[in-house]
């Protein structure tokens, strides 16, 4: 094998500058400063920068405030949202599944990025038009580690979520 060597030469016609190249036998290719050892122990480790954007805060430690998280920044296709309101201990919110039509309302306490002794309402329909009934059940820890933020807005199924939960809310 030989290595390129770039050789700048005039060309003859138009003054014009071009380079050629000459290939060069192997033993009189450049010497690296590294020896052959050396070269086989190192390694090369590349890690992707830290970019701000990627670090996320984890549930425990938002502020008090209303956030929404989903599991897709796709808008085209169906996604899983969570609509909460961190108030004092307690995160009360709604859990939608656009790919199955589902939702539920939660309450539970926020732990690292998980929300652990979570309580389910789920809605009664009503028999009359004024008061909508709510039955309470156990329900399982949501965890947020394949969530992501975005802007909360206003949110009726947190508005309801958060009505659900009402009596119960000076514990």
């Amino acid at each position: 094998e030989s290595e390129g060597r770039r050789k700048k030469s005039e060309g003859r016609s138009q003054n014009k500058c071009f380079y050629k190249y000459e290939m060069l036998p192997r033993h009189q290719q450049p010497k690296s400063p590294i020896s052959q050892e050396e070269r086989g122990s190192m390694m090369l480790t590349l890690s992707p920068p830290t970019v701000i954007s990627q670090i996320k805060p984890t549930v425990e430690s938002l502020r008090d405030g209303d956030y929404r998280y989903r599991d897709s920044f796709a808008i085209d296709r169906p996604f899983r949202e969570i609509q909460f309101r961190k108030q004092d201990r307690y995160i009360t919110g709604s859990d939608s599944d656009k790919r199955t039509g589902k939702s539920y309302c939660f309450r539970g306490i926020p732990q690292h990025n998980n929300i652990i002794n979570i309580t389910v309402a789920i809605e009664i329909s009503p028999k009359t038009a004024q008061k909508t009934e709510w039955k309470l059940a156990p329900g399982n820890p949501i965890n947020f580690d394949r969530l992501y933020p975005l802007p909360a807005g206003p949110g009726l199924e947190l508005y309801k979520c958060l009505t659900a939960f009402l009596p119960n809310l000076k514990d």
